[in-house]
């Protein structure tokens, strides 16, 4: 990514634009960034998938897999539960009623 000192930049604006179709041009003030120029394709891009646009719930997801499997016949086998041990290093914990 070319590096420009806003100085240069404000000199160079139309290289800057045209320069931004190959590569992003960073604009820098005291070596700090300040903004970065891209191609409008690249911008166009970012924005299609951004995460502004609407972006769907866990619960709508869900109900999508849900319909999915019902759909296509599959069937997900749920391994049985087992119980399993848990130890606690102390009793700094314990309640009573």
């Amino acid at each position: 990514m070319k590096t420009w000192k806003l100085h240069d930049a404000e000199i160079h604006f139309s290289e800057i634009v045209q320069n931004s179709a190959k590569e992003p041009q960073m604009v820098i003030d005291e070596e700090k960034p300040l903004a970065v120029v891209i191609d409008i394709m690249v911008y166009r891009n970012f924005v299609k998938n951004s995460s502004s646009q609407y972006r769907p719930t866990i619960s709508e997801l869900l109900d999508e897999l849900h319909t999915i499997q019902e759909d296509e016949r599959v069937e997900i086998e749920i391994p049985t539960r087992q119980n399993r041990a848990v130890e606690f290093e102390s009793d700094e914990y314990e309640f009573s009623l």
